[in-house]
C-alpha cells in the first residue's frame, strides 16, 4: 500500500511540472507574436526630383615641361679644346659654345690643298701633251681622277673641321653639362642639354566624358601653388585621337611664359579648361540613395506607399548625383526614414520640398 501511495505522489509531481512548463510556454509564445505594423505609416521626408543647373569646371593637375629641349651633340670625335658655357648659361640658337681640337685636320687640309694645286698643273700639262700627241688620253684621265679624289678629300677635311665647332641647337638655358674642356668625345656624343622655358607645355589626361568638350586652339587658365594669386594662359595644341586603357585621352597645352619667365619646367600646376556650363541635369541628393552609389536605388512615394526604384547614376557634384535613368522629373523620393521601410511600406510624409 505504501508503495502505491509513493508512486501516486511521484505521478502527481510530474503532472504538476508538466502543467507548469506548458503554462510558461504559452506565456512566452504570446510575447513572441509579431505585431502586424504594416498598416502603421512610417514617417518620412520627401524631396521632388528636378532638373537643376550645373556648373562644369574641368580642373586637372599637371606638371609643366619644356616645349623645346635639345641635346648638345658633337658631330665629330676629338679632344675638347674649349667650352664657353656652364649650367644656367643662356644661349642662342647657332651660338658657338665650344671647339674640338682640329689642328691635325687643318694640317691635312693644307697638305691636300698643296696636292690639289700640283695635280691641277699636272692635268693642264697632260692636256697640252695629248694635243701634241706626246701622251695618250689615259694619262689625262688618270690626272683628272687623282685631282677629283684629292678635292673630295679636302672637302671631307673641311667638313670635319667645321664639325669641330660646337653650336647651341636651340635658344634656351643650359640644364645639363656632361663634359669639360680637355676631355675626349666620340662622334655623336652628347655633352650637354638646352631647355627653352620661354614656351612651356603641359600634358594632362582627360576623361572621355570631358574630352569631347575640348578642341584645338581652346584657351585654358593655369594656376600654380608657387604663385597662388597669379594666372597664366595656355592653349590646347593637341588632343589624342586614341584613349588609354582607362578611357583617358592625352591633351597637350602650349603655356605662354614669355612675359615673366617665372614658370619653370617641372612645376606642379592646375589646368582649368574654363568649361562652365549653363546646362541642367536631373539631380538628387546622395543621402536619398538607400544602399550608396555602388547599388543605387531609392524609394519613391506612390500615394501612401513606398516603391523601390532602381536607378542609373552619372556625374557627381558635391552632395548631389546625376540620375541618368530610373526617375522622372517631379517624382517624390524619400529623403529620410528609409531604414524603417521596405518596398510597399505605408508611409506618411512629414515634410516635402
Amino acid at each position: 500500500m505504501k508503495r502505491i501511495i509513493t508512486i501516486g505522489v511521484v505521478v502527481l509531481v510530474i503532472l504538476a511540472i508538466l502543467f507548469t512548463l506548458i503554462k510558461n510556454k504559452k506565456t512566452l509564445d504570446s510575447k513572441n507574436v509579431v505585431t502586424d505594423r504594416s498598416a502603421v505609416p512610417v514617417a518620412v521626408t520627401l524631396i521632388q526630383v528636378a532638373q537643376q543647373a550645373i556648373t562644369e569646371q574641368i580642373n586637372i593637375p599637371a606638371t609643366l615641361i619644356a616645349q623645346e629641349e635639345a641635346s648638345i651633340v658633337v658631330s665629330s670625335s676629338g679632344r675638347i679644346v674649349s667650352l664657353s658655357f656652364k649650367l644656367g648659361s643662356v644661349v642662342r640658337k647657332g651660338q658657338v659654345i665650344g671647339h674640338l681640337d682640329v689642328d691635325e685636320l687643318k694640317l691635312k687640309l693644307q697638305s691636300a690643298e698643296v696636292s690639289i694645286a700640283k695635280l691641277t698643273k699636272d692635268l693642264e700639262r697632260n692636256k697640252i701633251l695629248v694635243e701634241g700627241n706626246a701622251t695618250n688620253a689615259k694619262t689625262v684621265q688618270d690626272s683628272q681622277f687623282d685631282l677629283d679624289s684629292k678635292r673630295l678629300e679636302a672637302d671631307q677635311l673641311r667638313k670635319q673641321i667645321s664639325n669641330g665647332v660646337i653650336q647651341a641647337p636651340i635658344s634656351g638655358i643650359i640644364s645639363e653639362k656632361q663634359k669639360e674642356a680637355g676631355e675626349y668625345v666620340g662622334n655623336n656624343e652628347m655633352i650637354g642639354k638646352v631647355v627653352n622655358t620661354n614656351s612651356l607645355k603641359a600634358r594632362v589626361y582627360v576623361s572621355e566624358n570631358n574630352v569631347f568638350k575640348l578642341k584645338n586652339g581652346q584657351r585654358a587658365t593655369i594656376t600654380t601653388e608657387v604663385f597662388p594669386t597669379e594666372t597664366f594662359n595656355g592653349i590646347i595644341s593637341f588632343i589624342s585621337p586614341q584613349g588609354d586603357d582607362n578611357h583617358n585621352y592625352l591633351v597637350e597645352l602650349a603655356v605662354d611664359n614669355n612675359k615673366s619667365s617665372r614658370l619653370k619646367a617641372g612645376m606642379y600646376a592646375m589646368i582649368n579648361f574654363n568649361e562652365s556650363g549653363t546646362s541642367t541635369a536631373l539631380q538628387i541628393p546622395k543621402s536619398a540613395l538607400v544602399d550608396g552609389i555602388k547599388n543605387p536605388y531609392v524609394y519613391v512615394a506612390d500615394g501612401n506607399k513606398a516603391v523601390e526604384k532602381k536607378i542609373i547614376i552619372g556625374r557627381e557634384w558635391g552632395n548631389k548625383v546625376e540620375v541618368i535613368s530610373g526617375l522622372q522629373e517631379g517624382d517624390q523620393i524619400i529623403m529620410s526614414g528609409q531604414i524603417n521601410i521596405v518596398n510597399g511600406s505605408t508611409i506618411k510624409a512629414i515634410a516635402s520640398n
